[in-house]
């Protein structure tokens, strides 16, 4: 299994939002992006895409500076293994696809005790 250092994995597109009474819709549409920055590091953070209607500017902020550090390795299985201890969440995955361009990883939040899918695909090479 193939990941590449330095590298931003993004997720879909994914959205922010609140309805309130009256029929206001709030929005801010983003990405999550892990990024493997050395051997045993990860970071996990925001990207905001569009702020299209947000209640306030502190929530663009919130997203925009959200920031996780954590460490990776390979667990017994051969699977990539992310854990972030300051927000008790864990990944685990793998690469797929000849190219490892995709991981596909179970998320696991320890606090809530809920488990979903997540995938993150490679971003194109910086110029």
């Amino acid at each position: 299994m193939n990941i590449r250092i330095g590298r931003e994995y993004k997720t879909g597109l994914a959205a922010s939002t609140d309805l309130h009474a009256g029929g206001i819709f709030f929005c801010i549409i983003y990405e999550q992006v892990i990024k493997f920055t050395d051997a045993s590091s990860v970071e996990m953070y925001y990207k905001v895409i569009n702020p299209l209607s947000p209640m306030d500017d502190y929530d663009v902020e919130q997203l925009s500076n959200y920031f996780q550090k954590g460490s990776w390795s390979y667990n017994n299985q051969g699977y990539l293994y992310c854990q972030f201890p300051d927000i008790s969440y864990e990944l685990t995955g793998r690469t797929t696809g000849d190219d490892e361009k995709i991981i596909a990883f179970q998320s696991y939040n320890k606090n809530s005790k809920v488990s979903s899918s997540v995938v993150y695909t490679l971003t194109e090479a910086m110029p």
